[in-house]
């Protein structure tokens, strides 16, 4: 499911992985988590390091790829609270900092010298999150409105500030599940990057379609299942996504075998079509099979003779 206040982590999107969360990053940071009640507890944290996420960039001929990240981000900072139940939980939290996406920040100067500039703009993110269970049913919604730092601005080089949504409904067949979920992405300040005149107006479209911001309200809807053995040694999993807007889908399936308690054998593959300015069509590049081996182990200490 997609995750809309995920902005803490950073993420290798470019690393062909059997789960989403082995795309994170390490970032050195400061947690302080209290409990206020059995229910109810507060996390604040804080990033004075900066890490981008990497994406799969698109080559241009005759051009390269300028990324102005900064080192130090002393003012990112976060707070969420958590309040957790047997059938219902919700939460709320606030993040401000750099963007760990890119910006795609053009000038037709620096284009026409064939440099095509990454920024990270400050952003804050003010996200809330709710999951209920209902006997075999789960029921989950998020949303988060992100502000953008000149937001508005240039239709060249500013990222949109922007309220993004998920509702999603899940079920358990016994060792199979199955999910189908809606995202609904609003830009309140949108500008239609074909209104903007020549000669800019490919620039326009590209730096929209690079940050998602091609529509004013982008619907997105998303299906799958899971299959797991009783043994749990293999599963099964295929995820669906369609985004109508432009026509674009993208497939997922994975095939994982535990070959015993530390090493797993998976194999998948991403397919994504749609037109080259679409939220998967750009993608296209992406597409792969693959198949990997990951394995895990802990060092454990022993207890010192008197």
């Amino acid at each position: 499911m997609l995750n809309p206040t995920d902005n803490v982590a950073a993420r290798d999107y470019t690393r062909l992985v059997d789960r989403d969360a082995d795309q994170k990053l390490g970032l050195p940071m400061l947690i302080v988590q209290q409990r206020l009640a059995d229910t109810t507890t507060v996390q604040a944290l804080w990033q004075p390091l900066f890490r981008a996420s990497r994406v799969p960039l698109p080559a241009q001929p005759s051009a390269r790829y300028v990324d102005d990240r900064p080192v130090m981000a002393p003012g990112s900072a976060g707070l969420r609270i958590d309040r957790s139940g047997e059938s219902l939980s919700a939460s709320l939290s606030w993040f401000r900092g750099p963007a760990k996406l890119p910006n795609l920040a053009l000038s037709p100067a620096a284009v026409a010298a064939g440099r095509l500039g990454l920024d990270h703009p400050h952003t804050e993110v003010l996200g809330a999150d709710a999951e209920a269970v209902l006997g075999t049913w789960v029921i989950r919604g998020e949303s988060a409105w992100t502000r953008a730092r000149g937001s508005g601005r240039d239709a060249l080089a500013s990222r949109e500030s922007a309220i993004d949504t998920v509702i999603g409904i899940e079920r358990a067949f016994g060792a199979a599940s199955a999910f189908v979920q809606g995202t609904w992405k609003h830009i309140p300040g949108w500008v239609n990057p074909g209104s903007v005149a020549e000669p800019l107006r490919p620039l326009a479209r590209a730096n929209a379609s690079f940050n998602d911001e091609l529509h004013r309200n982008r619907g997105q809807l998303g299906t799958g299942f899971a299959l797991n053995t009783s043994d749990l040694r293999w599963s099964l999993s295929f995820d669906a996504a369609w985004a109508p807007a432009d026509g674009d889908w993208a497939l997922r399936p994975r095939l994982r075998f535990h070959l015993d308690d530390r090493l797993l054998l998976f194999a998948g593959g991403d397919w994504f079509r749609g037109p080259g300015l679409g939220v998967y069509g750009r993608l296209q590049p992406s597409s792969a099979i693959f198949v990997g081996l990951t394995g895990t182990w802990a060092a454990s200490a022993k207890p010192v003779g008197r």
